[in-house]
């Protein structure tokens, strides 16, 4: 994606690390532009990290650790600092993985990402991660199954936690952020599946709020694979935790390296 909404994005972070001192260390889009299967008037998403003065880190009283700046209805742009990222790191959040896997990066310093991305995977927490998605595609389908009618992106956002899922059960590992790459890992009935492609096809053509009256051959394989994926995640255990040093040491180095002076 290289139009003139990644121009203007990239110039909004630019001003954003202007007037809040601070240095963006990588930004990225999310949601379905990051995925890979926008509809035609899907919104932006930008989500980044960052690093505030070293001063910011040595204070008794934590600072605000989280920016958020909603331009229009067309684009909004959130951000963590890298001390709030790091803890929920810590916890194996998916949702900072999938802006490190992001197609569309709109920033990035040195190899902050490749470096990241690396710690992450050695704290990855395959329950954690699971649940994550699990959650996401319950209450995800609670809102198709109480309408006759829902949009169509609530389908797609089903359908892509379920991937996500099917994929960590499949490969113990960090699922890919692209619809494609998880898709085509995918274990989907035939006629399920001509319901499904049916449904990606008309998201890629519509508008997000296009709304299709209830497949129930396709909640049906939602809720049968939620029920296989329930009893899956009841015999895991979480990963035990790891010691810290890691993250405090990846952490000095960062906030070295990108802190505003």
């Amino acid at each position: 994606m290289r139009d003139g909404m990644y121009d203007k994005i990239q110039k909004t972070l630019l001003e954003i690390e202007e007037d809040k001192k601070i240095r963006i260390l990588y930004a990225a889009e999310s949601g379905s532009r990051g995925w890979g299967f926008p509809s035609i008037d899907s919104d932006y998403h930008c989500r980044f990290i960052y690093v505030n003065k070293q001063d910011f880190y040595l204070a008794i009283n934590s600072g605000k650790d989280s920016i958020e700046f909603v331009v229009d209805s067309i684009y909004d742009i959130k951000g963590w600092d890298l001390k709030k990222v790091l803890k929920e790191l810590n916890q194996s959040n998916p949702a900072i993985l999938e802006w490190l896997q992001s197609p569309v990066v709109y920033m990035e310093r040195d190899d902050f990402r490749s470096c990241l991305l690396e710690l992450f995977a050695s704290y990855f927490d395959e329950k954690a991660a699971l649940c994550y998605y699990r959650d996401i595609a319950v209450n995800k389908l609670e809102e198709i199954k109480k309408h006759p009618e829902e949009r169509i992106k609530r389908y797609c956002h089903v359908l892509r936690a379920l991937l996500a899922a099917e994929y960590i059960m499949k490969f113990h590992s960090m699922p890919p952020m692209t619809f494609d790459q998880l898709y085509e890992n995918a274990s989907i009935k035939e006629g399920v599946q001509e319901e499904i492609e049916k449904l990606i096809e008309l998201k890629k053509q519509c508008s997000d709020w296009y709304k299709v009256p209830t497949n129930h051959l396709v909640v049906d394989f939602f809720e049968e694979f939620l029920t296989g994926c329930n009893h899956y995640i009841s015999g895991m255990k979480h990963k035990i935790k790891q010691n810290d040093e890691a993250t405090n040491q990846f952490f000095r180095t960062w906030i070295k390296a990108g802190a505003v002076r």
